[in-house]
């Protein structure tokens, strides 16, 4: 039981992980200034569809 816990938990931390990379690419996406403003929208949408299938 212990052993089915602690792989419970670390799938649990790895999408924690996974969720805050990808908030900080959003994060980076919405800061670009880039003049491409199309390309940041469409990064932020892939991005925003990757947090929903991990949550």
């Amino acid at each position: 039981m212990n052993s089915k816990f602690n792989q419970l938990l670390s799938m649990k931390n790895l999408r924690d992980i996974q969720k805050t990379e990808i908030l900080v690419q959003m994060e980076q996406a919405s800061k670009n200034k880039d003049k491409d403003k199309d390309k940041d929208k469409e990064t932020l949408l892939r991005l925003t569809k990757q947090l929903r299938s991990i949550s």
